[in-house]
């Protein structure tokens, strides 16, 4: 199933890329998506930046053939690559997201570019897999709560950005 979100921050490219590899931003993220337990790490590999959150969180309402499958809990674990600055202040990347215990996962390119009015946009376009049987069930299922996980994503940045 295709993914293809925007999510828009009120401040430029490099501002919005460094609160996106602040592990407090990460953590905040999680606490607004009502994670119960959740780890964050920024690395550099050469000159690519990684940031990798593991979320855990109840699955008492997610739908039943979700609870059935993964349990009381879900972990999701994110992780983002992100490449050098480009020449014209863009950013682009990779994100993987892989549902711990499940065949359940989304592979999308990123990037990020200013909007203008000095603000940027972060678009994910990719592709999510459930490789299972009645897989697809399981990716319609699935898809509201990626792109829930998105939004909050924006509303806790914009906030943060605020804040700064």
């Amino acid at each position: 199933m295709k993914i293809s979100k925007a999510l828009s921050f009120p401040g430029d490219p490099q501002t919005v890329f460094d609160m996106l590899c602040d592990p407090e931003f990460q953590a905040a993220k999680c606490v607004a998506a009502h994670a119960d337990l959740h780890e964050e790490a920024v690395s550099q590999h050469g000159q690519d930046t990684k940031v990798v959150v593991s979320r855990s969180m109840k699955t008492d309402k997610m739908p039943g053939l979700v609870r059935s499958m993964l349990g009381p809990m879900l972990t999701i674990e994110e992780i983002y690559v992100w490449r050098p600055l480009l020449t014209d202040g863009s950013r682009r990347g990779t994100l993987l997201v892989s549902v711990i215990g499940a065949p359940v996962g989304l592979t999308a390119d990123i990037a990020l570019r200013a909007n203008g009015s000095g603000s940027s946009v972060m678009t994910i376009t990719g592709e999510m897999r459930a490789k299972m049987f009645m897989g697809s069930q399981v990716e319609k299922l699935a898809e509201p709560w990626i792109v829930k996980g998105l939004d909050k994503e924006e509303e806790t940045g914009a906030v943060w950005l605020a804040e700064s």
